[in-house]
């Protein structure tokens, strides 16, 4: 008798198993009928394409999930930027660093930006305005005296700015010519461009140097023909070495004004190594503390420097080019001597562009916690001090203590604030080291192969 009922224990009633597939096909309705899961922007509800989705989503424990494009929306929107010692973006601060200007303020609190352009195709948002950056950009105002000055391998002064519209413009010269990007016209409206490129952030950019009057308008066979302050200027190309997720950086060589300038952007760790620790950098404390700053808050940043070439050391470099182009593995010995020249730079600027985070993400993943459901995005390849940011903002630290949070110096950075040595020159001779001479010491005659 004990045997019957265990054998029978294992068995359901057949109307039990159908009333258990009905219940799951009416949970299946509420999921395909649910308010909060509804995309607003084209009115699409969710889908359960299998009735027993609801009990395979009570098993999920981890969730392991990429931020760009699947927490945020891949809309991006420039926020802030710091030329020299000023920053624009912030009036309260911009306030400060200019003579003369007056405070954007109501009851000391800035005033709350709302988007003045917005383009859908590329889902870029453009809210940036910064009445004093406005007049530096006009030449309204000269700003604040700088007397920096760029020197040559030779110590030989090459270049200089002397106040704070000078470099300002260096600035928007990188942002608008430092890309990959192309531009196309609207069929219906010639007048209505856009522009097209390999990354969210790049045409961010570079949109923005076009709404603040430095206008990339075509690519020509020279150069690149960019409208600054209502005048073309066709500004001529001579290399340009392009941004991979490797290399986490781009740079270019122009020739502007009768000058060689080498313009690079990049990650701030990345960009860091590669100034030049023999000089002394006047603004690298406070982009520092910027990076930091908003790093934590979950923002996109990216650090710019340039420094000016004579004429005698750009045509060492493409002579060098040059040769390596006709040898045996040209181009890993072309990426192995671009990183050689990428050095002694002189920071100059920082952005910080916002990803906008889709709607309710947050009270989502805290959700899922509460539910105890392990969670771990993915910050990216520019990680380090924006996971704490992240998890902040996207309620992974449900108790944020910014006092707490530790201050990730980069080795460039540490190299930086060292006094009485030069382990920077140490450095690139190790990396030199690590992949045999520099090419720019072969003296291999024009063509010649090597085997």
């Amino acid at each position: 008798m004990f045997s019957i009922f265990i054998l029978l224990a294992s068995m359901i009633p057949i109307s039990l198993i159908i009333s258990l597939e009905m219940v799951k096909v009416i949970q299946a309705f509420f999921i395909n009928s649910d308010e909060d899961m509804k995309n607003k922007e084209d009115g699409r509800y969710s889908k359960a394409f299998n009735s027993t989705l609801n009990e395979e989503l009570g098993q999920i424990q981890y969730i392991f999930s990429d931020k760009t494009g699947t927490l945020t929306s891949n809309k991006m929107e420039f926020q802030y930027c710091l030329v020299g010692p000023s920053l624009f973006g912030e009036q309260q601060e911009n306030s400060n660093n200019l003579e003369g200007s007056t405070r954007e303020m109501v009851d000391n609190v800035p005033f709350k930006r709302q988007p003045t352009h917005i383009d859908k195709k590329n889902q870029v948002f453009f809210s940036f305005n910064d009445k004093n950056m406005e007049r530096l950009i006009r030449r309204e105002s000269r700003g604040a005296g700088l007397n920096l000055e760029f020197k040559n391998e030779q110590g030989r002064v090459v270049h200089e700015c002397p106040d704070l519209a000078d470099l300002v413009e260096e600035f928007l010269l990188s942002l608008s010519l430092c890309h990959d990007c192309i531009l196309e016209r609207d069929k219906n409206d010639p007048d209505n461009f856009y522009y097209q490129g390999p990354s969210p952030d790049e045409i961010t950019l570079v949109d923005t140097a076009r709404h603040l009057g430095y206008v990339f308008k075509k690519n020509t066979t020279v150069g690149k023909v960019v409208q600054i302050n209502g005048v073309d200027q066709e500004i001529e190309v001579l290399n340009f070495f392009e941004f991979s997720s490797k290399r986490k950086r781009a740079s270019i060589i122009v020739r502007h004004n009768g000058k060689i300038k080498f313009l690079v952007k990049g990650a701030d760790s990345i960009v860091i190594d590669r100034l030049n620790q023999n000089v002394e950098q006047p603004y690298m404390e406070k982009f520092e503390s910027k990076l930091t700053e908003y790093s934590v808050q979950g923002l996109r940043t990216l650090l710019f420097a340039m420094k000016v070439l004579d004429e005698e050391e750009y045509e060492k470099i493409a002579d060098n080019l040059d040769k390596i182009a006709v040898m045996k593995n040209a181009k890993e010995r072309r990426a192995e001597y671009v990183s050689d020249i990428e050095k002694d730079f002189m920071a100059i600027g920082m952005t910080a562009v916002e990803d906008k985070l889709q709607d309710k993400v947050p009270e989502c993943i805290a959700n899922f916690i509460e539910s105890n459901i392990k969670v771990g995005p993915n910050p990216g390849l520019d990680a380090d001090r924006r996971q704490a940011g992240d998890g902040r903002e996207h309620r992974l630290l449900l108790q944020p203590r910014p006092e707490e949070l530790p201050q990730v110096l980069h080795p460039g950075q540490v190299r930086l604030r060292e006094k009485g040595r030069r382990p920077g020159r140490v450095a690139r001779q190790a990396r030199a080291g690590r992949r045999g001479p520099p090419a720019e010491n072969l003296r291999l005659d024009r063509g010649q192969r090597a085997a």
